[in-house]
């Protein structure tokens, strides 16, 4: 079956000759591929003629024949058996971690588990949109709901954690956009629409994570802020807007009367940027910065595409000035990679030419009658709350919790980016921006370093320490 797989994958013209009617007439029903049936029994088999089946699957569904795509969502049970050999799999994982600060255990069991997330990602990659949808129902159906979400909202601190800390590598491995949206609506499930404070009467497993983020037990929090961390990587339209979006939009947070003269800068300069990220390097620093500006070239390449495919209001929009302002900015960071990092603390931000940058003369989109008071939704305001105390928190929650803000304003749609970056924004009394809690978490240090004798020198010095160890 190998060599007809290879021979296949030479000559696709040859599938013809092993297609098979399943029925009386041709016309009654779907042609059997008689290859993918012969490998098909052998998908979960633990050896090496199971490797070679699942790498010959793998190579017919890239054949270029829309047939066979229908033929094995409609009428095989490839998909089933791929989720039920990832349910055996996930069993024999342990409940409880052995070292719960670790949040990238390795083990063979994990690895095996790994392997077939990444597996059912490539073939969602290679086959046709008939099987993506599919592989997501059955995911939710057999994986999801009756085996991830017990685990998940167990009460026991441990167990839950290893969880959760598991379906975050679900999160990391799964690349392709209906997966994503599944997993996001298995664990985000809520109706649609800004939330309103205090709704949350139904402990349901989204307003259990999130709750979760805020949790006093610093190993089940770090593992829930590295679960939201892994999704919002992926910049999918239905986890941006249920965690937020949703809330920001219509605008309750704007003073109503200076709503018409909010501008939202879609860009800012390149040089506004290096002068920022200047702003970041301690004294004299020799290294460790320039890597920051090559992860950043890579980023922004990627952002524009994932945003793209979000809807036609956000495309046409943006297309004109995004397009010009992601050359502009990408041609300057290409230069700015190359660059060392004391070549990047010494240039003058005034050297760059500026970018263009685009302006909104309202909102967009047009602003809509808010229904209450603002409210910033859960996940922010766990967040904000986190943020807050972040003086008394250990460094591997402050880190995890910089990690998702900083996912979170990477987001180009212009209403979040003002909520997250923008201090002049006129918000309503009562309103939490990041600028303002920012401001109050400043304030507090400034306050508590004054208490501390040689301040200064020991705030050096742990700077200096840490440009070493990231070196």
């Amino acid at each position: 079956i190998a060599a007809l797989v290879i021979r296949l994958q030479e000559d696709p013209s040859l599938i013809q000759f092993f297609l098979r009617d399943t029925d009386e007439t041709p016309d009654a029903g779907e042609r059997e591929f008689l290859v993918f049936t012969g490998l098909l029994p052998y998908v979960n088999e633990d050896s090496n003629i199971g490797t070679r089946a699942r790498a010959g699957l793998l190579c017919l569904l890239a054949l270029p024949d829309g047939r066979i795509s229908r033929y094995v969502a409609m009428h095989t049970s490839f998909c089933e058996n791929l989720v039920s050999g990832l349910v055996d799999l996930y069993r024999v994982l342990p409940t409880v971690l052995p070292d719960t600060n670790t949040l990238s255990p390795a083990f063979p069991e994990l690895d095996a588990f790994r392997d077939r997330l990444r597996y059912i990602n490539q073939v969602a990659q290679t086959a046709g949109l008939s099987i993506n949808q599919r592989l997501a129902e059955v995911l939710t159906e057999r994986l999801f709901r009756p085996i991830i979400a017990p685990a998940l909202l167990q009460m026991e601190e441990k167990a839950s954690c290893a969880a959760t800390i598991f379906v975050s590598k679900m999160s990391e491995d799964f690349t392709v956009p209906t997966l994503i949206t599944a997993l996001g609506k298995f664990l985000l499930d809520r109706k649609e629409g800004p939330e309103k404070e205090g709704e949350q009467q139904d402990i349901g497993l989204r307003t259990t994570l999130l709750r979760r983020i805020d949790s006093l037990s610093v190993d089940l929090s770090s593992a829930t802020l590295k679960l939201f961390d892994t999704l919002l990587l992926h910049h999918n339209k239905f986890i941006m807007y249920n965690l937020v979006l949703d809330n920001l939009i219509p605008h309750a947070h704007i003073q109503p009367d200076k709503l018409d003269s909010v501008h939202m800068d879609t860009y800012l300069s390149v040089s506004s940027l290096l002068s920022r990220f200047q702003g970041l390097g301690p004294p004299n620093a020799e290294q460790g910065y320039d890597t920051y500006l090559h992860d950043a070239e890579v980023l922004f390449s990627m952002l524009f595409k994932a945003y793209r495919a979000w809807d036609e209001e956000f495309e046409r929009t943006w297309e004109v000035e995004q397009t010009r302002g992601e050359r502009r900015l990408s041609d300057d960071l290409s230069v700015l990679t190359r660059m060392s990092t004391q070549d990047l603390m010494a240039i003058e931000p005034s050297d760059l030419p500026p970018m263009p940058v685009s302006r909104t003369s309202r909102i967009f989109p047009p602003p809509t009658p808010p229904d209450g008071p603002f409210y910033e939704g859960l996940f922010l305001s766990v967040l904000f709350n986190r943020l807050s105390r972040m003086l008394d928190h250990p460094m591997n929650v402050n880190l995890m919790l910089t990690s998702v803000l900083s996912k979170l304003a990477l987001c180009p749609h212009p209403v979040l980016q003002s909520f997250l970056l923008d201090s002049s924004l006129p918000v309503n009394d009562g309103v939490r921006t990041l600028p303002i809690v920012l401001a109050q978490v400043y304030e507090e240090a400034q306050k508590r370093g004054q208490r501390i004798s040689h301040f200064e020198q020991d705030l050096e010095f742990v700077r200096r320490s840490l440009v070493l160890e990231d070196s």
